[in-house]
């Protein structure tokens, strides 16, 4: 068995449910307490929890805020996926709530061995796909909406200063993203096929 949290679980309480645009951070299971959070950032670094995964969900405000939705029909999840990084570091090793070499494991090995897709993914080793990220680990960065690439209008970390950025994104060795820019060709993508779980 493994275990899985998502972004939204480790930053945000409650507490966002008091805002007059608490639909905008609904999500599946809802926002819990403090001691909650803590707790999954206890399990996450101690190998309880297995990886942390975005479940990216990029409904607009519009989708989320619309009138007359009971709260069991609002549409759920958030966009975060390019924010997963950068928010766990700078959240997560940067505040000594994870080690660097944990990070890799959650975001990356854990993820490619419970897929069945290790080793040509989740390492940097001969005969594994050069998929890489090189972090600045002293970028500071504010997060805006704007400023990003989802196809979402909002971002449930607008306004969080973080520090450590992807810089470059190597897809099987070619730059797909650069600075602020996506290089990335359509078509480029290539189905991966799983295998058994090696742990």
């Amino acid at each position: 068995m493994f275990g899985e949290t998502r972004p939204l679980y480790l930053y945000l309480t409650r507490a966002q449910f008091d805002r007059p645009d608490a639909a905008l951070w609904v999500g599946q299971p809802p926002l819990r307490e403090a001691d909650d959070v803590d707790a999954i950032w206890s399990a996450l670094a101690d190998g309880t929890l297995d990886t942390v995964g975005t479940d990216h969900i990029p409904h607009t405000q519009a989708a989320k805020l619309a009138a007359g939705l009971t709260f069991d029909k609002i549409p759920p999840g958030v966009s975060n996926l390019e924010t997963l990084l950068p928010m766990l570091y700078s959240e997560g090793v940067r505040k000594g709530r994870l080690t660097l070499a944990r990070l890799v494991e959650v975001l990356a090995t854990a993820p490619a061995r419970i897929a069945g897709m290790y080793p040509r993914k989740g390492v940097l080793a001969v005969g594994s796909d050069a998929d890489v990220v090189i972090l600045d680990p002293t970028a500071r960065r504010t997060i805006r909406a704007a400023d990003l690439h989802s196809a979402c209008d909002y971002d449930p970390y607008e306004g969080w200063d973080v520090t450590g950025w992807p810089d470059v994104v190597l897809l099987r060795g070619e730059v797909a993203f650069a600075g602020n820019d996506v290089h990335a060709k359509r078509g480029r993508g290539r189905l991966v096929p799983r295998s058994a779980v090696k742990w």
